[in-house]
Parts: C-alpha cells; structure tokens; sequence
C-alpha cells in the first residue's frame, strides 16, 4: 500500500491509501494541491450561500420598511388616523421580526469569524512558510548537486526568490503591519458593538393589539 500525503492550499493534509500487489517500504509520496480540501471547498460554498441569502433578506426588509413608511406618509396626508396607527404598528411588528433575524445572523456570523485567521497572521505564517520551503529546496539541491555554482541556475533563482520574500516580508512590516493591525482593532470594536448592541434593538415583541 502506498500513502500519498496531499497538501492543500486552506494548509489541511490528506493522506490517501492506494491498492498495491506488492508490500511496499516507501516513505509516503507527497503531492499538493492548489485549491482547498473537499470539507473546506464544500465549507466555504456553503458559507457563501448563506451570505447570500443573508443579503437577499436584510434587502428584503429595507424594501418592505420603505413601503410601509410611504403608506404612513399618504394615510397622514388624508387625515386617517385609524390607518396611520394600524400602519406604524405594523412597522414596529416589520422592525421586530427583522430585527430577530439579523441577530441570528449576526450569531452565526460571529462563530464562523472565530475560525477564521486576522490577514495579518495569515500573511506572517505565509511569510514563514515561504521561507522554510525556499531554504529546504536550496538545502536540498546543494546535497543532490554539491558542485552546482551558486551564482548560477536552480540555485540563483532560489536565492533571488528568498531574497524577494525577504524583502517584501521587510515592506509589510515596515509600511503595512501597523496599519493593517489598526484597521483589525478598528473592525474588532465594530463587531464587539454591533453584537452587543443588537439584542437590545430586538428584544421589543411584537404588538397583536
């Protein structure tokens, strides 16, 4: 049996089993892949989807108040009062429900963030593991040709590929991080605020009277 080893781009790892006749003594294979594991594609397709519909939804209640609101606007400029009551508690009831979904959405969104990496220790893990590959192909390619020039061929281009990671590891650092990591505490302190605030918008019941 050999033991194909597959890494894929989301940095998870399969390991596959394929039928031999022969009792084999090889180290497993190692194979990459450019797209996401089967669970993270099927994962992310999802996820997708329900951003999808999310938006489609809170479009759906901007339309609906919009409507209402106007309805109100002409029963006020005929003097029927009965209609405008009747309409703002609807509008109240409209608010309500709508406003119970987006905290369930809001829910569920809040725990798929926690899985989800900052893009600044995404970028610092690439870098890492950018470098750790470089320098084991050139560690490698210097004992499986222990004459190759340096200056010259499969080695140059290695060294000039370390050099440029290096080197934009150095920019991100210098013109980026910092920025990068206000805008993360920024965006932090709005999502803290939006969960915090809307259970209170949405704790109001709905009016039937």
């Amino acid at each position: 049996m050999t033991k194909p080893i597959w890494d894929f781009a989301c940095g998870h790892q399969f390991t596959t089993f394929e039928a031999s006749p022969f009792f084999s003594t090889k180290a497993p294979t190692k194979k990459k892949s450019s797209e996401l594991c089967p669970e993270c594609k099927e994962s992310q397709g999802s996820q997708t989807s329900q951003n999808r519909k999310d938006e489609q939804a809170v479009s759906i209640w901007a339309k609906q108040v919009e409507g209402i609101k106007a309805h109100i606007g002409q029963a006020t400029a005929r003097g029927d009062e009965d209609t405008v009551k009747e309409l703002e508690k609807m509008l109240k009831n409209c608010n309500t429900l709508w406003a119970n979904k987006v905290e369930a959405m809001e829910t569920r969104g809040a725990a798929n963030e926690l899985a989800l990496k900052s893009p600044s220790e995404t970028l610092r893990e690439d870098f890492q593991k950018w470098k750790k590959k470089i320098n084991a192909l050139i560690e490698a390619h210097k004992v499986l040709n222990p004459g190759a020039n340096p200056k010259e061929g499969k080695l140059l281009n290695l060294e000039e590929l370390k050099t440029l990671v290096e080197t934009v590891e150095q920019r991100y650092m210098n013109e980026v991080k910092t920025g990068l990591s206000c805008l993360e505490a920024s965006i932090k302190i709005i999502r803290e605020g939006f969960a915090e605030l809307i259970p209170d918008t949405s704790t109001a019941k709905l009016e039937t009277s």
